[in-house]
């Protein structure tokens, strides 16, 4: 039997609807809303980037690791655009200790090491083509090439459901803020995990 039409909108509304984690207790959730403060620091001489997500710092503070000023020390913000697209970002998962380990198999698989490095390359693998870009400014699309590439890293992960638009939409959403917070050297954004958007605040 044919499913009736809004039955299927609604089935194909529901994986971009839902954040993957609504069923777990609220320790092991994404928090729907974030204050995030990024503040750049300086130690021996070298320029840092120190996030804290609602007041708590989330992880260490970040350096470009490069040889050239390229602003990659602020790139947690990629991961925070993930969370607030995709509803998807192992890393932040770790740096702010909401694992779901209620699950192991969830813990395992979906929030584990594995998962943390393939969210990590593909940050490190869209900076890179990104860099060629205009880091993405003014950019009406991203090739398909790169978006297929992620595609398949994140294929037997939970975000495999959503589609390449998403990742679309969600990389351009952090570049944008990735740019202004670089040009002010640090700043505060808001993240909507509810709403999907991020704005950096004035």
């Amino acid at each position: 039997m044919k499913p009736e039409k809004s039955e299927t909108k609604e089935s194909l509304a529901r994986p971009l609807l839902n954040s993957f984690d609504q069923e777990f207790p609220p320790g092991e959730r994404l928090p729907r809303k974030m204050e995030v403060l990024i503040v750049q620091e300086y130690l021996d001489d070298t320029a840092t980037a120190r996030t804290y997500v609602n007041g708590a710092p989330m992880g260490n503070p970040l350096n470009d690791n490069s040889y050239v000023d390229d602003g990659y020390r602020f790139h947690d913000i990629f991961h925070l655009g993930y969370a607030a697209v995709l509803g998807w970002s192992p890393v932040l998962r770790s740096l702010m200790n909401l694992r779901r380990k209620s699950n192991p198999e969830v813990l395992t698989r979906e929030d584990g090491r594995n998962a943390q490095m393939i969210e990590e390359a593909i940050a490190a693998l869209v900076f890179s083509q990104a860099e060629g870009h205009n880091f993405w400014e003014g950019a009406a699309a991203i090739g398909g090439d790169l978006l297929v590439q992620i595609t398949r890293m994140t294929r037997r992960l939970e975000v495999a459901q959503r589609p390449p638009s998403k990742w679309e939409e969600a990389i351009f959403l952090g570049f944008e803020s990735w740019r202004k917070i670089r040009k002010m050297g640090g700043g505060a954004l808001i993240v909507d995990l509810d709403r999907r958007t991020m704005q950096v605040q004035k």
